[in-house]
């Protein structure tokens, strides 16, 4: 065997933090096995190895995203699937395109040509021939699924980390801490612009409710960069319309909202096209919590006039439906006009 392969066996991976028992043992069993076919020359199975190595991590990460795939599943579909929802990590910043990323579509064509060779070349098939497979170009293989392997596992953490449900609970229900810059991380990981409006509403809300807390970090980079911001790529309408509502109420339904939060609101809106319903159902949504005693955080004239001239500002460039929801709104917030 050559050395190079024998190299291979000397390498460790680096368990992520959201690999259960089962997943991680699943992983180190297969890597065994190669080490096993390396020591006994044998290279069919070294190729097949390789494979389910790739097999076994792509499975988890698609459990991890809420998947089940079964043992029906071809290999092909469940790689490719995991792979592209590693891909869509940041891999240069902010930016999901470039170099880098040619680099990976790379590295995924020939883990698919892996999975032809094993096909071919590799274990798990009854042979009436002895398959013809050069040490090299196992070498090579190897060189291609080991570079894969510690190109997805530290991604993986990031990937679990940025599931909606994951970041909800780390923000209202766990109340982990978020240092500077890590809200901002999480939700380039969660790639909000290609959720569900449904999964960006809750994650805006669960935001928004966190920053209401005092958590002054959630705060800026979840809601002030937002309210600066007029694109609805970066934080998209339902991402917005959840920030809306959750600057006014908090998860178990009391009015929390102050002067601050609702000039706030009025600006996280504005990129907004239609309001109508969001509105109407935040002003709902006040009406019904308790206690709705609004005027005394309000009471003195100058606050007063800054809340009625954002609402005004709003209310001008709105069409009719949405500017009379506006209008319901201020007067719940016992704010009637000057």
């Amino acid at each position: 065997m050559t050395r190079m392969l024998l190299k291979y066996r000397e390498v460790d991976f680096e368990r992520p933090r959201h690999f259960d028992d089962s997943n991680w043992e699943g992983l180190l069993l297969e890597q065994q096995r190669f080490d096993r076919a390396v020591l006994a020359e044998d290279l069919g199975d070294v190729v097949g190895s390789l494979k389910t190595m790739i097999e076994s991590i792509s499975k988890t990460v698609l459990e991890l995203g809420g998947e089940s795939p079964n043992n029906n599943t071809k290999f092909p579909v469940v790689f490719q699937s995991a792979h592209a929802k590693l891909l869509d990590q940041s891999i240069e910043g902010h930016n999901l395109e470039g170099p880098s990323r040619n680099v990976l579509e790379q590295t995924r064509k020939m883990i698919l040509s892996l999975d032809e060779i094993r096909n071919q070349s590799g274990s798990g098939h009854g042979r009436t021939f002895s398959p013809d497979i050069k040490p090299d170009t196992v070498e090579v293989l190897s060189a291609i699924a080991f570079s894969w392997i510690h190109w997805a596992l530290p991604r993986i953490d990031n990937f679990a980390e940025g599931r909606p449900d994951v970041l909800i609970r780390d923000l209202i229900v766990i109340n982990n801490t978020f240092t500077r810059g890590r809200l901002v991380n999480r939700l380039l990981d969660a790639n909000l612009d290609k959720l569900e409006p449904k999964q960006q509403r809750e994650i805006g809300l669960a935001v928004a409710r966190r920053g209401m807390q005092g958590t002054f970090v959630v705060w800026e980079d979840g809601v002030e960069d937002c309210a600066r911001s007029d694109s609805i790529k970066d934080w998209p309408v339902g991402y917005r319309e959840g920030v809306f509502q959750g600057l006014y109420t908090d998860k178990i339904g009391n009015f929390h909202a102050n002067s601050s939060s609702i000039l706030i609101s009025l600006r996280v809106i504005d990129p907004i096209p239609d309001i109508e319903d969001l509105v109407k159902e935040t002003n709902e949504v006040c009406k019904a919590s308790v206690p709705l005693h609004p005027e005394r955080a309000w009471d003195d004239l100058v606050t007063r006039q800054r809340l009625d001239a954002a609402f005004q500002q709003q209310i001008e460039h709105r069409s009719a439906e949405d500017a009379e929801q506006l209008w319901q709104l201020k007067a719940t917030l016992g704010l009637p006009p000057f």
